[in-house]
This record gives C-alpha cells, sequence and structure tokens, in this order.
C-alpha cells in the first residue's frame, strides 16, 4: 500500500507540474476544476475517427464546482480555459480531443480574512443550502475503501519541488505565454524530416484535392489512389475523381444500413449495448474504412468530378449530416415498432413482418434520397449515360460516353477489389482474419470487410514494395499524436516535453488502443519512402487538406511515426505474401468478429473532432467564404 500511495503522489506530482508549466497557475490555484465546454468526444472521423464519426461542433456542459482557498496567498487570479490551450495556427495540444484537461480556476479574496470564503457560486449556494436542510450531496468516490484524495499540504510539497527550479521557472515562463507546439518543436527533428525521398512515385496527384469540413478523408484517399492511374491511362494533367458521387451513395446506403440493423435489432431493448451503439450515430455520417469504399464503387461506379462537382453540403457536411441522422433515427423508431406489432400482435413471422414493412422502408429512403439530392444535387444514376469531354496533357481533345459503372469497370484504369486490407493490431494475433460486427454501408455488398492482421515489418514491406513498384498506397493513422499540420511533420520525436515537464509519453501502440488514447481516425496515400542500407527512414502521405495544409499538401512521416500511429495499409495482392493472400481469399477460413465499438471499427473522418483539426477547418472555410465573395 505504501508503495502504491508513494507511486500515486509521484504521478500526481507529475500532473502538478505540467498544470503549472502549461498554465501559469500560481500555488494553491488549483481551486476549481470543472466540465466546462469542452470538445464531444471523437466519433467515427476520423480522425473515430478508422473508420468514423466526421467532427461536431457541439459542446458538452458540465456542473462547476468550487473550493475555497487560503485568502492570503498572493497575486491571486483567474483563470478561464474553456476550449482548452491553443496549439498556435492549428489549436490544441496533441492529446485527443475526448481527453483533454480543461481547467477553471478562480482564487476569491475572502471578506473575512485568512482561510475564509470567498464569494459562492449559484451552484456553490445550491449546495450549501441543501446541507443547511439536512439534504446529502451524493459524493461520486464513496465507494473509494481507502483514501486516496490529496491533501493540501500535498500541493505545498509538490510547489515546494519545483518552484525555485531555474530549469522550470524557464520553462514556466515560456509555455505559460505560448503554444507548447510550438515552443517544444525539436530542432534536430525539424531538420531531419526533410521532404526527400529516394524512392518515390512518378506521379502523384494534381491539384492535392482539399476535403474541406467534411469527414471524407477515406474516399478522397481512395480516389486519389485512383486517380493517379486514371490520369496515366487518359494521359491527364489536373484531374479528380467525384467525391462527392461516393458520398451522396455512401450516406444513402448508410440510412439504408441503419434501418435493417435497426430491424435486425427490434426484438431488444433500446438498452441493449449493440441498439446504443446504433442509435449513438457512427453508421449515418461521414467517415468509412477502405473495404466501405470498395463496395460503393462496385454498386455505383466513379465519375469525374466534372460530371458531378463539388456542393457546398458535401464539402461542409455537419448540417445535412445532422438532418439525415435525425429523420434516420426517427424511422428506424417506427419500423422497430411496425415490426414488434406485427409480430407479436399481428401473429406475423418474421419474413411475413419484413415483406410489409418493406414498401414504407422504400418510402423513408425516398425522403432520405429528397434531403440528399437539396444539398448536393441529384447525382447521375449509376446506369445513365454521362459525356466526359476533356483535354489531355498534350493538349488534345478527347470525348468519352459512358456510365458510372462503366467509367469504373472499363475507364478508371484501376481495381479497388484487388486490394487487401493489411492491420497492426499488438492487441490481437497476427496471422489471423478479422471483420467488425454491423460494420457497413451497403447492404450485402460485394465486398464483406476483413483485414488480415499483420505484424508492423509485414505491414511496412507490403506499402515499400507497393511505391517501389510505382504504386500509391491507401493507409488509415492517428494523424493528430506528434504532428506539425503547418511545417507537414509526423514524428514521435517533434516535441521536446520531457526537458519541458520531466516526464514523456510512456504508452506503447497496444496500450494506448486499450486505454482509448489511439485509433484510427484518418486516410490518406503514400507516395514515397526513403530507404537507407535496407532501413526505412521516412514516408511520404499525400494529404487531403488542400495546397495550403501541411507542405505544400504533404506530410513527411518519420519510420517511427509510422510503428507507433499506422493502423492499416491496402495493397494489392501481388504485393501481399502468398500466404496471406491464400487465407484471406480462402472461404473457409475462420474470421474472428470484433466489436462494433472495437477501435478497429472507427471509421476515418472522425478526427475532425480533434481541435487541432477544427482551426485548419475553420481556416479553409474562411478561405471558401473569401472565394465566393461572402
Amino acid at each position: 500500500m505504501e508503495t502504491q500511495t508513494k507511486r500515486s503522489r509521484k504521478q500526481l506530482h507529475v500532473f502538478y507540474l505540467l498544470c503549472v508549466e502549461f498554465v501559469m497557475i500560481p500555488r494553491f490555484a488549483l481551486s476549481l476544476i470543472s466540465t466546462s465546454p469542452i470538445p464531444s468526444q471523437r466519433r467515427c472521423g476520423g480522425f473515430p475517427s478508422g473508420i468514423g464519426r466526421k467532427g461536431s461542433t457541439k459542446r458538452q456542459h458540465g456542473t462547476r464546482f468550487t473550493s475555497t482557498l487560503p485568502s492570503s496567498i498572493p497575486n491571486m487570479r483567474g483563470i478561464d480555459m474553456r476550449n482548452g490551450p491553443s496549439n498556435g495556427r492549428y489549436g490544441g495540444p496533441n492529446i485527443p480531443a475526448d481527453s483533454r484537461l480543461n481547467i477553471n480556476v478562480h482564487l476569491p479574496q475572502g471578506p473575512g480574512g485568512a482561510h475564509s470564503p470567498g464569494p459562492e457560486t449559484p451552484i456553490a449556494r445550491d449546495l450549501s443550502a441543501g446541507n443547511r436542510e439536512g439534504t446529502q450531496v451524493h459524493d461520486p468516490t464513496s465507494h473509494i475503501a481507502r483514501g486516496g484524495d490529496f491533501s493540501l499540504d500535498q500541493i505545498s510539497a509538490w510547489d515546494e519541488a519545483v518552484k525555485n527550479k531555474p530549469d522550470f521557472r524557464l520553462a514556466e515562463a515560456v509555455l505559460s505565454r505560448s503554444s507548447m507546439n510550438q515552443v517544444l518543436v525539436a530542432r534536430e527533428t525539424e531538420v531531419a524530416d526533410i521532404h526527400v525521398f529516394n524512392t518515390q512515385v512518378s506521379t502523384e496527384g494534381a491539384p492535392v484535392a482539399n476535403q474541406l469540413k467534411s469527414g471524407r478523408c477515406w474516399l478522397f484517399a481512395c480516389t486519389n489512389v485512383i486517380r493517379i492511374f486514371t490520369a496515366r491511362k487518359h494521359k491527364l494533367g489536373d484531374f479528380q475523381l467525384s467525391q462527392s458521387y461516393l458520398w451522396f451513395y455512401d450516406h444513402l446506403s448508410k440510412a439504408n444500413y441503419f434501418l435493417e440493423q435497426a430491424l435486425d435489432l427490434a426484438d431488444r431493448d433500446l438498452t441493449d449495448e449493440y441498439n446504443k451503439y446504433l442509435f449513438k450515430g457512427d453508421i449515418v455520417q461521414d467517415g468509412g474504412q477502405y473495404d466501405l469504399a470498395v463496395n460503393l464503387i462496385l454498386k455505383y461506379g466513379l465519375v469525374p468530378q466534372a460530371a458531378y462537382p463539388e456542393s457546398w453540403n458535401s464539402s461542409h457536411s455537419d448540417q445535412v449530416d445532422g438532418l439525415v441522422l435525425s429523420k434516420v433515427r426517427e424511422f428506424a423508431l417506427k419500423l422497430r415498432k411496425m415490426y414488434n406489432d406485427m409480430t407479436t400482435k399481428g401473429g406475423l413471422n418474421h419474413d411475413q413482418a419484413l415483406a410489409e414493412i418493406d414498401p414504407k422502408k422504400e418510402k423513408m429512403l425516398g425522403e432520405i434520397y429528397r434531403i440528399l439530392a437539396t444539398c448536393a444535387g441529384r447525382p447521375p444514376h449509376p446506369n445513365e449515360q454521362i459525356v466526359w469531354e476533356y483535354r489531355d496533357k498534350h493538349n488534345h481533345y478527347k470525348r468519352l460516353v459512358t456510365t458510372p459503372l462503366d467509367f469504373a469497370r472499363d475507364h478508371c484504369g484501376y481495381k479497388v477489389e484487388d486490394g487487401i486490407a493489411l492491420v497492426h493490431d499488438p492487441r490481437n494475433e497476427y496471422g489471423k482474419l478479422y471483420t467488425v460486427e454491423r460494420l457497413g454501408n451497403v447492404v450485402h455488398g460485394a465486398r464483406e470487410i476483413r483485414y488480415i492482421n499483420v505484424d508492423i515489418e509485414t505491414l511496412k514491406k507490403c506499402a515499400a514494395d507497393s511505391l517501389k513498384d510505382d504504386h500509391p498506397v491507401w493507409f488509415g493513422s492517428d494523424v493528430g499524436k506528434a504532428a506539425s499540420f503547418s511545417q507537414g511533420i509526423l514524428d514521435t520525436a517533434l516535441y521536446n516535453y520531457n526537458d519541458a515537464f520531466g516526464t514523456k509519453l510512456n504508452m506503447d501502440k497496444k496500450a494506448r488502443m486499450e486505454t482509448g488514447d489511439s485509433a484510427m481516425d484518418h486516410a490518406m496515400m503514400l507516395t514515397g519512402v526513403h530507404i537507407v542500407d535496407g532501413h526505412f527512414i521516412r514516408w511520404r502521405v499525400e494529404n487531403s487538406w488542400g495546397p495550403e495544409a501541411c507542405h505544400k499538401g504533404f506530410f513527411v512521416m518519420s519510420d517511427d511515426w509510422f510503428t507507433e500511429n499506422v493502423f492499416q495499409v491496402v495493397a494489392r495482392r501481388k504485393y501481399v505474401p502468398p500466404s496471406l493472400v491464400m487465407k484471406y481469399d480462402d472461404p473457409t477460413s475462420r474470421v474472428i468478429a470484433l466489436k462494433p465499438w472495437d477501435p478497429m471499427g472507427t471509421l476515418a473522418g472522425r478526427l475532425s473532432d480533434h481541435p487541432s483539426v477544427q482551426q485548419h477547418q475553420r481556416d479553409n472555410l474562411g478561405r471558401a467564404m473569401r472565394a465566393l465573395g461572402i
């Protein structure tokens, strides 16, 4: 017990140092800790987020609790950190939005001298009144048998241990007035992470695509890979496939998938864990994974962006996402009631009830279609004839008459179904097949959601072999970790926490996944790798935040960052070890199902709940509005 207590005090001491150095809180200043407005939990975007929900701008509010401190403390001031500390141009520090500390500090001067209470907040008055009337105030920690709290004397001891140290005082002076992610950047890391690579694909996408304020990174990463082959086949210069076309049919398909899941779970109470996860809404939003993109392309095809351009609502999708989600929840409740009434009171069996319900469900989906078409424009039907007119990079005029399905099959130059999703999940056994329960978009889609779990070196080798063969690579990662969005650097050695705080982040990938500290929340494309003496040094990453973000739209990613923060790579079969391909293609292979809420089920797109990404999105929004003269 004594050892455990010492360890706990040491951990609290480190936490105290972080608070004091970061927000310049004077001694005894932790007088009020609240759950005042904080970013809502990441939903898969993923950043899930792997891959899920794009960001929400809603804030959650909690109760403020006030404690009284001695009034003799000098230089008392109030510090209000409503939305967390700033991170320079791009927002907060590299801490997941759902675990960031938010502190309100208020040190009132008590009217009655030392140790007298200061002005009461409304909450404090209410609690005091309740106590005077004999009302018991619930203590959420009352079940803890041992004395687990720390004393005010302990705060004094922590403060005495640091206040006169020169390194602490210097760090306090700098960090209390500056962005941590600017001040703590390691110069040697900046110098080492150059955008030069000895292995790089011959052609990269042009222009650098921009998903703006949406969670469509997984669709952008997929179409970015495909367009390179389309451009090679048709000798194109600047060219993009329509990401909005896939976004539209993804939302329509996800609405249907949600309703089908609601019917399948109709005999369970809404408090059932699967229903709670379903109605939380991760299914109906922007995020996704590679296999979901494959299902969309195989069912609906592809079109050039000229055939279905971007719309405001596909590029800034939070409002239409919220409307569609509310409607499908409403429809799902109605369908549940219909099904249960028909099977319990009407005497119909399962199949008979579904046959009665199908026409009503189709009418509901018609309403969803109208919402999407109104907000983004009517897309081409997958079998509708389209005319694509263009000039190639030699300025030769071309004209192609096709359909979206034929374009995907015959003219894009790439077979999406040839890719295999490889994941690195150190929690689970390597060499096994995994899936995630109830993850999908197209009901009974052509592509089952499956991953092969491999060790990290196999994952890297498959990616590098693809790049050596002039083939770009779709991948998913936790992009909010150890990242500089302004400089375009992803490196675990980017920030020097140890010199400033006397501590560093020590959890490995497995521990971070198990504790919810990390998950796949963003998808991008690899276009290069630097290899020295057989060792991977750094990787070139094409992002989808436009050319003004990162380094002209690109990241340089250290190999150690790949190890710690890359979760999924999609490689064509010829770059994957034959034994793994055989297992993947064998219909008798056992597939291990993970729960819907497992980190591997996170949908890429969730990262837009990350404050630093939200700032980047606000920058993009401002540029777009200025371009439109708004």
